[in-house]
């Protein structure tokens, strides 16, 4: 549901800002235009049009819900993240550039006490370290099966403090006896998909388990960097404690240009934070009754960490579980690279924004904002063009569908240009 300013007393804690509208005359003001439904969303943008000053930043100087950003080149933390702490609650950041870092141990996610979920657990991490670039072949499938084994072996077998990457990393680098030992235990193990991986690495050519976990390898190097070590051998929180007042705000920052490389690793967090935090929802009726807001899953740059099965699952089925992902892109062509069913994707979300279109989002928007009568031409006419669109006169303009609305024409609101916003970035 959208509403306007007039409209959002009653509502402001639970509502994202989206812009503002023209104003009706000249001595009316314009009135900023929210989004306070259930469901997720997607801005597409290209580099330079603004998606950060005019959905990200205020989103965070405003929304009084718990929250969690990908923060690309650290601004948002630096320029939210006073005002969060004194407003809404504790504000976590993981950075791993940074010496102020908070810590977050992927092993310790997961349920060691039901071997089952441990085993699903251990597959979706596999699957987060595996960064895709094209279709996979057989080295990078059985590569994933392996990190799964090795993954939910550690939890299993080793003691408490050995439970992390590191282990797993040095699992995948083993001697001929630690190889028998490891599958040794793991074909004792309860698990029968582990009993099973542990058969088949005993078994296994020589040559065909090298070429497999030098696969594994290659996908996991960056968790060898001892950045990413120090930062990732012990937890501060767990995805489920963000359904816990004081509403907690995690920021994933990382440096401009070092998306790519560390996808890996922001896979993993971003991935096991969609799947506990669905998992952990309290039901809808718990959530209206104490009062507890959606979590707002800030993507920024979503394309560049590779096709994630999360990410899908978070707009399908995060909405009821009260989680709002809100996914940014730079255009619809490098959303389609990523994910196959890229169009089905934005199409779930329930609100759609764009700004500056290039030619091929230009025509798709004007496609569908349609046509208009003209009484002079007596003929159609299309609303806009795709050359105006692109052009000057929309530059400042986000166009925005929404379920169950009229499409609307905003007006982008800088946070630097906003008295109040810059107060609170001052801070």
């Amino acid at each position: 549901m959208l509403v306007k300013n007039s409209d959002y007393v009653k509502q402001r804690n639970q509502g994202v800002f989206l812009g503002f509208t023209e104003p009706s005359n000249a001595s009316a003001s314009p009135e900023q235009v929210w989004f306070t439904g259930e469901g997720s969303l997607v801005t597409i943008a290209p580099p330079g049009a603004g998606k950060g000053q005019v959905h990200i930043v205020p989103n965070l100087l405003t929304y009084r819900g718990p929250a969690i950003v990908l923060d690309i080149k650290g601004e948002n933390f630096q320029l939210t993240h006073r005002w969060r702490e004194q407003n809404v609650g504790p504000a976590l950041k993981f950075a791993p550039f940074d010496d102020d870092s908070h810590h977050y141990n992927p092993l310790d996610f997961m349920d060691h006490k039901n071997p089952d979920k441990m085993w699903d657990d251990a597959r979706l991490m596999a699957s987060m370290l595996m960064v895709q670039s094209g279709k996979r072949d057989f080295w990078d499938n059985r590569a994933e099966d392996v990190l799964a084994a090795i993954i939910a072996h550690t939890k299993q077998s080793r003691p408490a403090h050995e439970q992390n990457m590191q282990s797993v990393l040095d699992d995948l680098y083993p001697t001929k006896t630690e190889l028998e030992v490891f599958s040794g235990e793991m074909q004792n193990s309860p698990i029968r998909a582990l009993r099973r991986s542990g058969n088949i690495l005993s078994s296994m050519p020589e040559k065909q388990r090298e070429g497999i976990f030098d696969s594994a390898r290659q996908h996991v190097d960056i968790w060898q960097s001892g950045r990413i070590e120090k930062i990732t051998e012990r937890t501060d929180w767990l995805p489920m404690d963000f359904w816990q007042p004081p509403w907690k705000t995690l920021y994933i920052s990382v440096p401009v240009g070092q998306v790519s490389t560390y996808a890996s690793v922001l896979r993993v967090l971003i991935g096991q934070h969609i799947k506990g935090l669905i998992d952990s929802a309290p039901s809808r009726e718990e959530r209206e009754e104490q009062g507890i807001p959606p979590i707002l899953l800030l993507l920024d740059e979503m394309p560049q960490l590779g096709y994630m099965e999360p990410i899908p699952y978070s707009i399908e089925v995060g909405r009821s579980a009260g989680l709002r992902t809100w996914m940014f892109a730079q255009s619809i062509g490098q959303l389609r690279k990523t994910y196959p069913d890229a169009d089905g994707l934005i199409e779930m979300c329930y609100v759609q924004c764009f700004m500056n279109p290039e030619f091929d989002t230009a025509k798709r928007l004007s496609d569908r904002l349609g046509h208009s009568e003209s009484l002079l031409r007596d003929k159609k006419q299309r609303i806009a063009e795709p050359q105006e669109l692109m052009g000057p006169e929309y530059a400042d303009n986000i166009i925005t569908f929404s379920r169950g609305n009229e499409p609307a024409r905003l007006h982008k609101l800088f946070a630097y240009q906003n008295r109040m916003m810059s107060e609170r970035m001052a801070l």
